[in-house]
């Protein structure tokens, strides 16, 4: 009965959102978001009554708080801009609502065709078997429709700014040749970043368009943190596909969430990214005059990209041990529920703590492992038997 009288106005946003879009019309799928609210009829009603309306008002008032046009941040630049918590939710009402101009093309010659898509047109689509949401669809819906509730009741105040940082090939550090003692560290496994990491600067790691796939269908560790303060996701406006050398710092976005579950599988990576990964972790470790977390404030970090881009958890904590002790800033590492790499972790940290080791050494042990252990084992197609922190401990010894 609610969803019958709700129906009509469900069509009449989406005729509004088509509008906007009209050569997308005959492709783009809306019946996962019409499951979406056949499921939750009682809360459709209290959607389509206030929320959705608020959106809308926000949507409509972005030529006035919102003057000027928003200054991109490009490759290779090293620029921020701030913006208040009021425009970023009119521009995150006209994301939901698809009314951004020329950001449908997303063919890499195309206009914008180097930044992420900025559309939740995707959060729309349904299975097409059923027309059915994906749950992480569902939950990303839920969370969306939580942050605008919250703020109609109460405007935030605040800013949000958005930093583009570009190290300098001649600026990174000579990772075999870093004199360094390594960082202390604490390691937790029952915390998490978001929880427990509450005024330390918070790092994520995953997808070169800012936001990975939080407005399709993905839902690992760069998704879940956008949702959980979706402030984050209007970074993919005006962020331009990072490269090797860059990260992006974000500044005062506030969190409205609370979430459980996670996904998760496991791979080797190339010595090209470990590379990568050591400079990535500099780059966002460095103090930034755009924020507060000078070189005395930890960070909080976890698995990098250990979920749907394979990541390997071993390498990883210590990937970022290295880039922490270079920028001087403590770790606080928060294995999300396994006790086992949290024990491991804990012992190796205290072993080359013990022994004095170097980051420029603990660099070399990382590259010997990839060289003597882990590709003669892909060669003659064996399965690797001794890890990374097993090879260490040899080193050790």
């Amino acid at each position: 009965m609610v969803l019958d009288m709700i129906i009509p106005e469900i069509w009449t946003y989406v005729e509004a959102i088509l509008s906007y879009n009209p050569v997308h019309r005959r492709k783009w799928d809306f019946s996962g978001l019409m499951h979406y609210f056949s499921c939750r009829a009682k809360e459709s009603r209290e959607l389509f009554k206030s929320v959705i309306p608020f959106m809308t008002r926000l949507a409509l008032e972005l030529p006035k708080v919102l003057e000027q046009p928003i200054p991109l941040l490009k490759i290779g630049e090293n620029k921020a801009i701030t913006l208040s918590q009021r425009q970023i939710a009119s521009l995150l009402a006209n994301a939901f609502f698809c009314t951004f101009p020329r950001r449908n093309d997303h063919r890499k010659s195309s206009e914008y065709g180097t930044f992420p898509s900025i559309h939740f047109n995707l959060l729309f689509a349904g299975v097409p078997s059923s027309g059915e949401c994906f749950p992480a669809q569902a939950a990303k819906l839920d969370g969306l429709f939580h942050y605008f509730r919250t703020i109609m009741r109460k405007d935030p105040q605040g800013t949000v700014t958005f930093q583009r940082r570009a190290v300098p090939p001649d600026c990174l550090p000579v990772w075999n040749e870093c004199p360094e003692l390594l960082s202390e560290m604490t390691v937790d496994a029952a915390g998490s970043i978001e929880d427990d990491g509450r005024d330390m600067l918070q790092l994520d790691f995953a997808n070169k368009m800012i936001g990975g796939g939080v407005v399709g269908r993905g839902a690992v560790q760069e998704e879940i943190r956008f949702i959980l303060s979706p402030e984050l996701i209007v970074s993919r406006l005006f962020v331009e596909e990072l490269q090797d050398y860059e990260c992006v710092l974000i500044v005062g976005a506030q969190r409205y969430s609370r979430h459980q579950g996670y996904s998760s599988t496991f791979e080797w990576y190339q010595r090209k990214s470990v590379i990568r990964e050591l400079n990535k972790a500099y780059g966002g470790f460095l103090p930034s005059p755009v924020s507060s977390h000078d070189v005395a404030t930890p960070i909080a970090t976890g698995n990098w990209g250990c979920g749907a881009f394979n990541g390997d958890p071993q390498l990883k904590s210590l990937l970022q041990l290295m880039a922490a002790s270079v920028a001087k800033r403590q770790l606080f590492y928060f294995t999300f529920g396994d006790y086992e790499l949290c024990s491991q972790l804990r012992a190796i940290h205290t072993g080359l703590k013990e022994q004095m080791v170097t980051v420029g050494q603990l660099y070399d042990w990382i590259r010997a492992y990839f060289t003597n252990i882990v590709r003669a084992n892909i060669e003659s197609n064996s399965k690797i038997s001794t890890t990374l922190y097993d090879y260490i401990w040899s080193q050790l010894e």
